[in-house]
């Protein structure tokens, strides 16, 4: 097969680089480096950073040479680089499978300057057929729509949705999504009920009921962390959802709850009530679904199905403790 001439090529390359500095959007070109016993693709080398890529994700070529290295600058934290990587390989075989040559998913990008934004990532999966004198090179372009705003937006709308509008707390659809986010292996549950929670709402009423739910929901708020996803469940049940804890631990932190609420200061006009709250907790694995990659929502069910057991004891019990399921 007859190969261009150097000097076509290195014309070529310069009048096509340059094009694409005339482009708004950023684009990244890439070749491919393979091993030299197998043949098969262990990175890519960038060739050309357009002049939108340099402005807008403010990388210079040196920065990000190559493939691994742009990943690792634009996904710094490492269970999340991993994750990305997943979803982006099954988004690619799907692409392949249905026939199509290039493949988009959106990706919250941190750039130079320490900011993360998100852009849709649009990669070409194929080069186009070799023509007889292979004039044309084998690279592949990536572009990267800016989504910012319209993801803030989206994420505002989902948020809303997300959360129970009384206490703040997610609702069940909320935490749903941050299942879907977090993808836990292991996972504690508390399912918590205030106690005697229909006396307060009938003696004091019903705002009095709805301030006691407003103050539960400010110490899940307040004292949870980014492994735990709080949920207002229904009435005056709640569920607290912890990642990679043991039953030993989750009983600890449903006990700490349970005295921080206890110790709570809870008067309504003037007159101090008591105010306390029995949980049941179970903890158990989450194996993924093979088809979607999600955890189970029957094995979901089954460690709620255990808290709610351990709940019903703690209430035949004399309410105000926490047992196991």
């Amino acid at each position: 097969m007859q190969q261009p001439e150097p000097e076509i090529m290195d014309n070529f390359q310069r009048y096509f680089f340059h094009s694409l500095d005339l482009i708004p959007v950023p684009v990244l070109v890439s070749a491919p480096e393979l091993d030299a016993v197998s043949g098969q693709e262990m990175n890519r080398r960038h060739l050309h950073l357009n002049k939108a890529f340099v402005e807008e994700l403010g990388y210079q070529l040196a920065d990000v040479p190559d493939m691994h290295s742009w990943f690792v600058r634009a996904y710094p934290q490492s269970e999340h680089r991993q994750y990305l990587l997943q979803q982006w390989h099954q988004a690619v075989q799907q692409a392949l499978a249905s026939g199509e040559d290039r493949v988009q998913m959106p990706g919250l990008i941190t750039c130079a300057d320490g900011q993360q934004r998100w852009f849709e990532v649009r990669a070409q999966l194929k080069t186009y057929p070799q023509s007889p004198q292979a004039i044309l090179p084998d690279w592949h372009i990536v572009t990267f729509k800016d989504i910012h705003h319209l993801r803030c937006s989206l994420d505002q709308i989902q948020l809303l949705s997300d959360k129970d509008p009384l206490t703040q707390l997610y609702n069940r659809r909320g935490m749903e999504h941050w299942l879907s986010q977090h993808q836990p292996s292991k996972l504690g549950v508390v399912l918590i009920d205030l106690d005697h929670f229909k006396q307060i709402n009938d003696f004091y009423g019903h705002f009095a009921g709805d301030h006691l739910l407003v103050l539960m929901g400010s110490l899940l708020n307040q004292s949870s962390n980014t492994a735990e996803c709080a949920v207002r469940w229904g009435g005056e049940e709640f569920v607290l959802l912890i990642t990679g804890a043991d039953l030993s631990h989750t009983l600890q932190r449903a006990e700490q709850l349970r005295c921080c609420f206890m110790a709570e200061s809870f008067s309504w006009y003037g007159e101090q009530i008591s105010a306390t709250f029995s949980a049941g907790c179970s903890c158990g694995s989450l194996s993924a679904d093979a088809a979607t990659g999600l955890c189970s929502q029957q094995q979901l069910q089954l460690l709620l199905q255990q808290a709610d057991s351990a709940l019903y004891r703690a209430k035949q019990q004399g309410r105000n403790r926490v047992l196991a399921g």
